[in-house]
């Protein structure tokens, strides 16, 4: 499983694991408890928490760029799976990323409403993986 470990603000000890497939939450809990998960799916890492506390998301730097994918500066996380269907990728503002990884399965109108519309015309400046 592709994943970024999010740490969800600098003075919580609050981490989401994030599917780089899906898009989407795929775990939250306290580091103890993400930990514990991580190491059951045989994926812990301390070098992963290091970059998730340092620069709020253990996605690693492009080459060249200062720019870390869901980290501290990033205003947005792209969100595609868990909405409503049909929807599409949308943005959900990094300050709603705990509640909205918290939302239970069934709340995808809740979800959704956390969430903006994907702005295309800057997707790839933001994210040049898109």
């Amino acid at each position: 499983m592709a994943s970024h470990l999010i740490k969800v603000a600098p003075d919580r000890e609050i981490y989401v694991i994030w599917s780089a497939t899906d898009d989407a939450p795929e775990w939250i809990g306290t580091r103890a408890q993400t930990e514990a998960e991580l190491e059951t799916a045989g994926e812990h890492s301390e070098a992963r928490f290091a970059r998730a506390d340092d620069a709020g998301s253990s996605a690693r730097r492009t080459q060249g760029s200062d720019v870390v994918l869901y980290g501290w500066d990033d205003a947005f996380i792209t969100v595609v799976e868990g909405l409503p269907s049909g929807t599409g990728p949308r943005r959900l503002p990094r300050a709603a990323l705990e509640e909205h990884a918290s939302a239970v399965e069934g709340r995808e109108d809740a979800m959704l409403a956390m969430t903006l519309p994907y702005d295309w015309s800057t997707a790839a400046e933001a994210h040049p993986r898109v």
